[in-house]
């Protein structure tokens, strides 16, 4: 079987995810706290494993770790006609003080990659949670739920304000200041 075919079993993909995240945690952990001494159990079983995927699963799915690696790798795939995706998944600042710092350095990373891609990049994703509360957002979703699962939204800004609790709200209007 091919990579790309292992990837449609989806609980392969999701312990993948799970082992990564592990892996890559504990290698954090390792060069963060136990500089010169000797590596655990741990980080002698994450290391490999994150050059394994590296070398193997990175190269498939990722155009580099830098926007120059990524202008390489576009460059290549527009030869084919293939745009690319801009994902720049770097852990976000959380809180109410981080949302504007998050939003600028969003905003650099999509006005950089513009300018280096042009028509080459198809779409950049954006975390909604870098810029709003994670909690905030999940009140708003649960209050727009229907009991038949369908979703209804305020027709206004001050219908949605009028349902959210006074601290949500000033949370909702920090985050659109």
């Amino acid at each position: 079987l091919s990579l790309l075919e292992l990837c449609r079993f989806r609980p392969l993909v999701e312990v993948g995810a799970r082992v990564c995240d592990w892996a890559a945690e504990a290698c954090k952990e390792a060069e963060e706290g136990n500089k010169g001494s000797r590596m655990s159990a741990a980080t002698l079983v994450a290391s490999p494993l994150l050059w394994a995927v590296r070398h193997t699963t990175f190269k498939h799915f990722n155009g580099g770790e830098t926007l120059e690696e990524c202008l390489k790798k576009s460059e290549a795939l527009a030869k084919y006609n293939v745009q690319t995706i801009v994902d720049h998944g770097v852990e976000e600042a959380t809180g109410s003080n981080a949302w504007n710092i998050n939003a600028d350095q969003k905003i650099q990373i999509l006005r950089d990659a513009s300018k280096a891609l042009g028509k080459r990049c198809a779409f950049m994703p954006l975390k909604l949670t870098a810029l709003l509360s994670p909690s905030l957002l999940e009140r708003l979703t649960s209050a727009w739920v229907q009991e038949d699962g369908s979703l209804t939204f305020p027709a206004s800004s001050s219908e949605l304000l009028a349902g959210l609790s006074d601290d949500d709200s000033k949370l909702l209007q920090e985050a659109l200041a």
